[in-house]
């Protein structure tokens, strides 16, 4: 890893190391909601140590009268692409309310983006490619919002389930790891209790792997970089 520091805009009379991120929470054990105030608060305490990056935000519970519902958030450069966003969202899911993000007004940004957020219920009765028939609402959404990422059946999910990762690739994911941990280590290496093959050499669970997933339906694309669909398009411009 490479430790970059800023030479610009540095007030602090030291090289800022910005290769780190932090991590601050809360919750309310009352279930009361509770002012965004706190947490930036506590977000400025680590200010020192950010990367410079930005940050972002998940919380639960914020929007007690839309509690069956999914919030969608989102960020526009344009009208235009707010409108052809909203045509998407109308085709794929049922939308009970929109409406624009209230923010705090500032002198610093001079072309602030178009901030909306819609509540929505997936519209499982469509004909759209981009969804299976019978998936779950969790994971229709899921793909609606990243229809082009990789998402990783991970080695966690054997913890579940013998088949967790196969599983995982029929819920939409499309990058699986083989373990290829040298057999007189891998039990050393068990972070998840109850994890299958372990006495499996990296060569039988590679076909054992593959036999599982053409029985998916699908194959394992080797010689291929790994990057999402979704990186590729932005390096094409």
């Amino acid at each position: 890893m490479f430790n970059l520091h800023r030479t610009n805009n540095n007030p602090w009379d030291f090289q800022k190391d910005i290769s780190g991120c932090g991590l601050s929470g809360l919750i309310n054990k009352d279930g009361k909601r509770v002012s965004g105030e706190v947490i930036i608060k506590s977000i400025k305490t680590q200010h020192d140590r950010g990367n410079g990056l930005g940050g972002g935000f998940a919380a639960y519970g914020i929007y007690p009268d839309f509690k069956d519902h999914y919030a969608v958030h989102v960020m526009c450069e344009t009208k235009e692409a707010l409108n052809e966003f909203e045509n998407f969202l109308k085709d794929v899911t049922i939308i009970d309310q929109q409406e624009r993000i209230p923010t705090r007004a500032g002198t610093a940004i001079t072309n602030a983006p178009l901030l909306m957020r819609y509540f929505v219920k997936p519209n499982t009765e469509i004909d759209n490619p981009l969804f299976d028939k019978g998936m779950s609402d969790d994971d229709f959404m899921v793909r609606m919002v990243m229809k082009d990422v990789n998402i990783a059946a991970t080695m966690a999910l054997q913890a579940l389930s013998p088949t967790g990762r196969e599983l995982g690739l029929r819920a939409g994911a499309n990058i699986i790891m083989p373990n290829v941990t040298d057999l007189a280590y891998r039990r050393g290496y068990q972070l998840y209790q109850n994890k299958p093959g372990l006495d499996e050499n990296a060569v039988e669970q590679r076909i054992n792997l593959e036999q599982s997933i053409e029985a998916l339906g699908e194959k394992v694309c080797y010689g291929e970089w790994g990057d999402s669909l979704h990186f590729k398009k932005r390096q094409k411009g």
